[in-house]
């Protein structure tokens, strides 16, 4: 039996390292369902359950943050859409590593690393 003394949580932090190229830019097919349901939570989503400029223009704001290197919070700058920019990253093959730590704290955040391999041509 295993007795623990302290703060439990049952919630966790999540953090993620990313590799976003200079050049990706962020369009409406790109958005999956569940992005779609983060949007609409956080009224990006037009009434139509479409896409809106505002929706995109937001996502690619945050996924211009990543690419200058700066790391991405959740809850950053007000509208807090983090987990359908997480959602787009993933879908996008651009998550290296996600790490999940004992939390409670909602430290949330995303992670650029610029990719210095060589690639094969």
């Amino acid at each position: 039996m295993k007795i623990r003394s302290g703060f439990v949580s049952n919630s966790s932090s999540s953090s993620f390292v990313v590799s976003v190229p200079k050049d990706f830019v962020v369009t409406k097919d790109m958005i999956s369902e569940q992005g779609m349901v983060e949007l609409w939570e956080n009224e990006l989503i037009d009434e139509e359950d479409i896409v809106s400029q505002r929706a995109l223009d937001y996502l690619q704001s945050q996924v211009d943050i990543l690419k200058s290197g700066s790391t991405l919070y959740a809850g950053y700058r007000g509208c807090d859409a983090f987990w359908a920019v997480q959602n787009l990253l993933e879908e996008q093959d651009m998550i290296v590593m996600t790490l999940d730590g004992p939390g409670g704290d909602g430290e949330d955040i995303i992670t650029p690393f610029k990719d210095q391999r060589k690639r094969r041509r």
